[in-house]
Formats: structure tokens, sequence, C-alpha cells
């Protein structure tokens, strides 16, 4: 079979081994020669059919974004006949691939996380007129992909279909996925047994429901006497203040720490939570930090959000409860730390679950359908 190119309109990319973005690139480029535009130097070992094209000006990459990938596209086309752009879900990627597909290109779309989310920001640095400002920009760009994304070839929704259904693309040219998990990173073994141990990984901001999480355990202090919370991600400076004045001796934070020490910290919780608010940009997504409590067979309490409601079924697999609801969540976590049988069946009806959302077998049906339009 003759090789393929493709442009691949990937700005920045995190190498976590489970992370969508990674794994999505791996996919592909088993398969086909990604030139991939960056604005960041990216820090993985190179791949024989990766190539990594830095864009040159060191100040306002992403601002620049749009018009050079428009210019290298129309560059490699002749010298590397590339006629097919495969972009990630931030919008000058989207945006880059949209102008190409208007030069000609065939124009592929990976939405593995919602749009919204790559212009979202803290809202503790904002003044009303920059949160009035960032709610126009939120819509501009809704209004923009909605344009858009009818032209694309092929569009791949990782997120939950309501996601889409007032953009009238044609279902023919949707491919509907999940995120998913490797399956093989998550080696399960016994929780701490000298503490009941709550864990959450993410961003660590009011945006995502973690004031909830703090709030509910504060709830369950006098109920669980050995009550330990792990929080690991990413906190800004004005967000850790905000959260140490209102955590307990019992709360451990950590800042983003390598993949494989946040399995480890996963694996000896004893309760995994998903505590996102209702947002459009939170409510379509299918968490890969949900799928991955489930690896390790944890049982999980999670907001009921649309994406993650598809995902956990509730006292099947998880338990669900009201988004920006502490009273709800504690009560859950005391179900689940009440009741060994509970917390038992949860997870192991989450390890059958998430069988079917192993990273092979999303890939293979993508692979499968851009044979379609690529080749």
């Amino acid at each position: 079979m003759k090789e393929m190119n493709l442009l691949y309109l990937v700005p920045q990319l995190r190498s976590d081994p489970n992370r969508t973005q990674f794994k999505r690139l791996k996919a592909l480029s088993s398969k086909y020669i990604l030139y991939m535009l960056v604005t960041k130097p990216i820090s993985i070992s190179p791949w024989n059919n990766l190539r990594i094209i830095r864009i040159p000006f060191t100040r306002g990459g992403r601002y620049w974004y749009v018009l050079w990938a428009v210019f290298k596209g129309l560059t490699l086309r002749k010298k590397e006949r590339i006629h097919v752009v495969y972009s990630g879900f931030r919008f000058h990627s989207c945006l880059a691939g949209y102008f190409l597909k208007m030069m000609g290109f065939k124009w592929i779309v990976d939405l593995w996380d919602h749009p919204e989310l790559s212009i979202e920001k803290k809202s503790f640095e904002l003044s009303k007129t920059q949160v009035a400002l960032r709610y126009l920009r939120v819509f501009i760009v809704w209004l923009i992909e909605k344009i858009a994304l009818k032209r694309a070839d092929l569009v791949i929704l990782a997120l939950h279909p309501d996601c889409i259904r007032d953009f009238n693309i044609e279902k023919k040219n949707v491919l509907y996925v999940t995120n998913g998990v490797d399956l093989d990173l998550f080696h399960p073994t016994k929780a701490d047994s000298d503490r009941f141990t709550v864990f959450y990984v993410g961003f660590v901001q009011r945006e995502r429901g973690v004031h909830i999480i703090l709030k509910a355990c504060k709830l369950l202090e006098n109920k669980i006497p050995n009550l330990h919370v792990t929080i690991t991600g990413d906190i800004h400076p004005q967000e850790q203040e905000f959260f140490l004045n209102q955590a307990s001796s019992y709360v451990t934070f950590t800042d983003r720490i390598p993949h494989a020490e946040v399995i480890r910290l996963m694996n000896r919780a004893n309760i995994c939570l998903f505590s996102f608010p209702r947002r459009r940009c939170t409510d379509f997504i299918y968490p890969v930090k949900l799928l991955e409590y489930m690896a390790m067979r944890k049982p999980i309490v999670a907001t009921n959000l649309t994406g993650v409601s598809s995902i956990i079924k509730h006292r099947y697999n998880g338990l669900l409860v009201s988004p920006n609801n502490a009273k709800e969540m504690a009560d859950a976590i005391y179900q689940i730390y009440s009741d060994s049988k509970l917390a038992n069946r949860l997870g192991a009806n989450a390890w059958k679950t998430v069988q079917q959302y192993d990273w092979d077998q999303i890939h293979t049906r993508i692979l499968k359908e851009l044979e379609k339009h690529v080749e």
C-alpha cells in the first residue's frame, strides 16, 4: 500500500502515556506519515512516521498559528504531495483546517475535547469586563465552529452526540467514538487499609468542582475518623491559597506529577471522585480520568453529566450525584465507606464496563474510517 502523508494540526502535546492526543498521534503514525505543526517543543521519542515542524516565531506562536499552518500546508502540498489535513479540537487548529479545506484539501477534525475548553480562563483572575469578554469570545468561537464544521469531510467526535445536535452536520460525515484507556498500564492491588483515602486527579480549580470535594469531605469529618483526601493536578498559586484555606489537615495536594505516580496514588485510594460542574464545555465529555478509575477497579462517585452518565450507571458501576451538591457527594462517599459489598460490586462492574473503552478498539474504528477519506 502506498504511504500517505497527513498534515497534523495539533499545536501542543502532553506526552502522558494514556492521554487522548498522545494515543491518537501514536495510532495515526502507525499507518500514515504525519507532518505535525507545533508551537512548542514536544518531549517524545521520535517515531519513524512523525515529522515535527515548529513555528519559527518565539513569541505569540499561537496567534500566528493559523496563518503559518495555512502557509506550511500550501508549501507541503507541492513538496510532499499532502492533500489531507487532520486538526485537533482547539480553535486555532480547526480554523486553520477550515481555511485549508477552502483551498482544496480534505479536512478531518478530531474533537476529543470540547472546543471551548481551549479558551477557558480561571474566573478568579478576571474582572467583570473580562468575564463578559470571555463569554463573547466563547460565543464567537461557537458560531465560527458551527459554520466551519459543516465543511469538514469527517468529524471524529469523542464527545456525546448531543454536543453537536444544533450544528446540522450530516450524519455520514461524523464518526462517534469515546475517549479510551490503556488497560495494560493499570494493575490494581489492595487500597490502603489504615485509612480511607478519597482521590481526585485533574486541574485543581473551582471550575472543576474541587471545592465541592472539600465541602463534602468536611461533612464527613466526624463520620469517617480515618479520612484522607489526595488531590493531584495543576493548581494556580491564587487557587492554591483559596484551597489551602478551605482544606483540613487530612487533605494532601500534589502538583502535576508523572503519570506513573498518578497511577500509584490512585491504586492506594479507596474511592475516586469526578466533580465537574454542568457547563457546556464539560457536560458532553467522556473523561479519561473516569476510565482510568474504572481500569483501577475503584468505586467511583461522579457528577451526573450527560457524557459521564453514558458510562457510569448509578449503583451498577458507580454512584452519580448532582453537580455542585456537596451533601449528595458526601452521602455517596459515606455509602461506599459503610458498605464494603457495595464498594466491591461497583469496582468489579467498573472493570467489566471499561473493557469496551480500550484504546486499540477505538483506534481500529478510526483508522478504518480514515481509509475512506485518505486513500
